[in-house]
């Protein structure tokens, strides 16, 4: 969602790639805070802290399709802003803990080669999700405009949002337990 944000602020709102950062602080100080705040908690939660997580990330994405959908190509900044940190709390909070929880029920012998095939899905996922929502927007930007390419981008992210919340229920209950410096 970083991607097309920052594509729709460049392209249709005419921000430079360093106003586009800026604008899309929100987004990263929400991942941040999320990922300190929800970090304690993923032994005790397990995979309900990335069911939260993906739950909150795709609320954000409404507020975000709400906004864009609302206020069109004029649309503020400032508009954007709580939409974008809504969806970098529930990103940082899924994403933060994700790893733990999906290997949670890993024997410690297996964990390495888990952990890079667990990487390496992630890292394939991420580049075709990239593409296919860029892809959708410019497809969509040519021939409806902006607004609406941003809009069909945001329900295809929140689409993706609410298959993976559902896969979620799959990983293992609970996260390996967290072994504290000299134990």
């Amino acid at each position: 969602m970083a991607y097309v944000s920052s594509l729709f602020l460049q392209t249709a709102l005419g921000r430079t790639p360093s106003q586009a950062a800026i604008a899309l602080s929100p987004l990263m100080i929400g991942m941040i805070a999320a990922s300190v705040v929800f970090r304690p908690l993923i032994e005790r939660l397990g995979r309900r802290l990335v069911v939260i997580g993906l739950s909150v990330a795709l609320a954000g994405a409404v507020v975000l399709w709400e906004t864009v959908r609302t206020h069109g190509i004029p649309v503020s900044l400032w508009a954007m802003a709580p939409a974008l940190f809504i969806l970098g709390v529930g990103t940082g909070a899924s994403f933060s803990s994700i790893y733990d929880v999906a290997l949670g029920n890993i024997a410690p012998s297996e964990a390495g080669s888990a952990s890079g095939s667990l990487s390496a899905v992630q890292q394939l996922a991420t580049a075709i999700g990239s593409a296919v929502v860029t892809t959708v927007y410019f497809a969509q930007r040519a021939d409806h405009g902006a607004r609406h390419a941003m809009t069909v981008s945001i329900e295809v992210v929140g689409g993706i949002a609410a298959l993976c919340l559902g896969l979620a229920w799959l990983l293992p209950n609970m996260a390996a337990p967290q072994e504290l410096p000299g134990e």
